[in-house]
């Protein structure tokens, strides 16, 4: 906004007698004295803009009851601000503040202090005479202590200390009686005084990200605390009073040395979630049985080889996570958890399943891969609700036919296991969206694959497949197609009905042409066809007009068609390891190139044209017969290095790669003084032609 612009609406306010002005994403770098004529402003927000001062003027709007600065540049605050006594929000999160003028003391109504994310060390002792503060704001600082005369703020019930570098605490926080909320996250605390009991208001406590190795028993008095947040500390166990906290919902202790449990945990008969992520939990007690409102259990990253029968109480869990534990195998009282939901059992040691977890009807999303499945039990198919089935990197050789009753499924992950097959019950899929099966055995796939009409991504890499069915190209939704790694010599015409298609990966396979009906695929962005056995590229290629990325690198290309000009959005060129002689002069019109990497062919010259390409970042020309660069490279400004070697121990995706060709122009004294020099020769090349 103009300054003209802001002087026309200050004036519009001021004839108005307008009490409240929004200023906020404006684009100020500066406030106009004039603001102060807004006598009648109760309210004004200048938030979200670039200021970097206040005007003295400011103390003129006495009637102010809220100022919003946050996410300005402000490195002070004029003494100003003090007259503004019937303020009593002021948010000033996101500036630049290390200091405070001792004038703030005189907000003597203000209720709401943000000062969240500034550079504040210490705060002026008269921020202590602020006796109204309901909630005060000190995030994101850089305060080390805390003054004593923090207990003079009688009225708080909400205080953010978080992410700063408090060590301790004085003991005079303790009498802040009113408390509600308390935020100590992120600080360098080691311990917790026992006269933490005196908080008896506190609902809200957040300590995560401490040193803490220990609580005091004193906590369980808290006995109106519903949050407490204990992640990233060192807490080794917890005492039992933990089992008083009647009115706690929410506890987390992720991230901590928790070897055990205390029984006094089913205590506390009103918690919703628990999270015991990340622990050196071995088992759990029966006794968390007793957490009959339970929702949420999150167990992940311990050491559990057994799960107690009483997990099956847990009556109103929706959610359980336990990967990355030890599990052998589920209790058969896992079949009592009927409202469960999401249940994430990854990597662990299960090498069957208990036919009970057919009852959890209610499951939409199961989570088994990266264990030692081999069977999967029939039951499986009264889990009728469910959308998503993880079980890849398991040891399956063959899947019930009752898995394919789960018509609600729309994502199947079999990824790593030792399947040999898909049978054609695999069409009753039909709203299966996402179905991964790479690094199987599959030799064919079923005509039945062309009912799954949802499916919007297909990954088969890593089979034997040597023919695809035509019935592939009705999936007509399909937005990614996965082939890499396999044995195709042909694709069916078919697959040019696939008029969705934006990713087509065929790497390694023994291609040796393409239909032509792949060049309909105009909705095409990244075709990958590394590593075949392709020596010709059809002039076709020209309208897959919207493709960004093209991998052709080890085939046995020895030309390129000119139509590969017409490919004018792309970003990507892989030619490596191919037989190209030359390049077309066309390799020019690619004006969105960022990356071409032509290693190993058999160039012994450039076309000028090349020097068009002003976005290039990355030409990798190592493994050729380039005895000159042509001067127009010289404009190719982009390039940030230059490396010499064939193999440099590190690779940049903004260099120029010249070795292992028998260069002699530029000359070596200017190629080893690096990329601005060997540029600069060039365009002096360039300009000296006649």
């Amino acid at each position: 906004m103009t300054e003209e612009r802001l002087l026309q609406i200050i004036q519009q306010a001021a004839e108005d007698q307008v009490t409240s002005l929004d200023l906020s994403e404006r684009g100020l770098t500066k406030l106009p004295p004039e603001i102060g004529q807004l006598t009648n402003l109760t309210g004004l927000n200048l938030g979200w803009n670039q200021l970097s001062a206040l005007p003295p003027e400011i103390g003129q709007l006495t009637h102010l009851a809220g100022l919003g600065l946050r996410d300005n540049q402000l490195s002070e605050l004029p003494q100003e601000i003090g007259q503004l006594s019937n303020l009593r929000v002021l948010g000033i999160g996101n500036n630049k503040l290390s200091e405070l003028p001792t004038e703030i003391g005189q907000l003597s109504s203000l209720t709401t202090l943000d000062l969240c994310e500034n550079k504040l060390s210490e705060l002026p002792p008269e921020i202590w005479q602020l006796s109204n503060l309901i909630f005060l704001n000190l995030r994101e600082n850089k305060l080390s202590e805390l003054p004593p005369e923090i207990w003079q703020l009688s009225n708080l019930t909400k205080l953010s200390l978080s992410e700063n570098k408090l060590s301790e605490l004085p003991p005079e926080i303790w009498q802040l009686t009113h408390l509600t909320n308390l935020d100590l996250s992120k600080n360098q605390l080691s311990e917790l005084p026992p006269e933490i009991w005196k908080l008896s208001n506190l609902t809200e406590l957040l300590l995560y990200g401490n040193q803490l190795s220990e609580l005091p028993p004193e906590i369980g008095q808290l006995s109106n605390l519903r949050l407490l947040n204990l992640p990233e500390n060192k807490l080794s166990e917890l005492p039992s009073e933990i089992g008083q906290l009647s009115n706690l919902t929410k506890l987390s202790l992720s991230e901590n040395k928790l070897s055990e449990l205390p029984p006094e945990i089913g205590q506390l008969t009103h918690l919703t979630n628990l999270d015991l992520s990340k622990n050196q939990l071995s088992e759990l007690p029966p006794e968390i049985g007793q957490l009959s409102n339970l929702t949420e259990l999150l167990i992940h990253g311990n050491q559990l080889s057994e799960l107690p029968s009483e997990i099956g109480q847990l009556s109103n869990l929706r959610f359980l996570n336990l990967p990355e534990n030890k599990l052998s195998e589920l209790p058969p009282e896992i079949g009592q958890l009927t409202n469960l939901a999401t249940l994430n059992l990854w990597t662990n040691q299960l090498s069957a399943l208990p036919p009970e977890i057919g009852q959890l009807t209610n499951l939409r999303l199961l989570n088994l891969w990266s264990n030692q499945l081999s069977v999967l039990p029939p039951e499986i198919e009264q889990l009728s609700n469910l959308t998503v089935l993880g079980l890849h990197d398991n040891q399956l050789s063959e899947l019930p036919p009752e898995i394919w009753q789960l018509s609600n499924l729309t994502l199947l992950d079999l990824w790593s296991n030792q399947l040999s097959a898909l049978p054609p019950e695999i069409g009753k899929l039909s709203n299966l969206t996402t179905l991964y099966f790479g690094c199987n055995q599959l030799s064919a796939l079923p005509p039945e694959i062309g009912k799954l009409s949802n499916l919007t991504e297909l990954y088969l890499w890593g089979n034997q497949l040597s023919v695809l069915p035509p019935e592939i190209g009705q999936l007509s939704n399909l937005t990614e197609l996965n082939l890499v790694g396999n044995q195709l010599s042909v694709l069916p015409p078919e697959i040019g009905q696939l008029s969705n298609l934006r990713l087509l990966r065929l790497q390694e396979n023994q291609l040796s042409a393409l239909p032509p009906e792949i060049w309909q695929l105009s909705n095409l962005t990244e075709l990958g066809l590394g590593c075949n056995q392709l020596s010709v590229l059809p002039p076709e290629i020209g309208q897959l007009s919207n493709l960004t990325e093209l991998y052709l690198w080890d085939n046995q290309l020895s030309v390129l068609p000119l139509e590969i000009g017409q490919l004018s959005y792309l970003t990507e060129l892989y030619l490596q390891d191919n037989q190209l002689s030359e390049l077309p002069p066309e390799i020019g019109q690619l004006s969105y190139l960022t990356e071409l990497n032509l290693v190993d062919n058999q160039l012994s010259a450039l076309p000028p044209e090349i020097g068009q390409l002003s976005n290039l970042r990355l030409l990798n020309l190592v493994g050729n017969q380039l005895s000159a660069l042509p001067p127009e490279i010289g404009n190719l400004t982009n390039l940030q290095a230059i490396t010499l070697e064939e193999n440099p121990e590190k690779w940049s995706d903004e260099a120029l790669y010249i070795g292992d060709n028998p260069l002699t122009s530029p000359p070596p004294e200017i190629l080893n003084q690096g990329i601005d020099a060997t540029l600069a020769y060039l365009r002096e090349q360039l300009h000296s032609d006649p």
